[in-house]
């Protein structure tokens, strides 16, 4: 089982949970972390300059998953996925194309 990475919790607000998993981590790394006031303190910070830079972008009409990029993405994988299959048909088309120039 994996958990939630820790930056995760901290900007959708579960501090408790992102204080879990850090420790966690830091026993499993052997690393001696600060105090839990310190990392509160710190995860707070994580979280206020998230919702800044969330509402700057939304400012700016700057979305991740915008339509326009999703929908470019999509083609994009389209393409990717199908283009040894575009590729045959674009032969075929120029095959039969000089076959009917040549012989009829």
């Amino acid at each position: 089982f994996v958990s939630e990475s820790p930056r995760w919790l901290i900007v959708s607000g579960s501090h408790d949970l992102a204080l879990k998993a850090i420790k966690r981590a830091g026993k499993w790394n052997k690393v001696t972390l600060p105090s839990d006031e310190e990392l509160l303190t710190r995860m707070k910070s994580i979280q206020k300059s998230s919702r800044k830079q969330s509402i700057t972008e939304e400012e700016n009409g700057v979305t991740k998953s915008s339509l326009k990029s999703r929908i470019l993405n999509n083609i994009k994988q389209a393409f990717v996925l199908f283009r040894y299959y575009i590729y045959i048909y674009i032969y075929i088309y120029i095959y039969i194309y000089i076959y009917i120039y040549i012989y009829i």
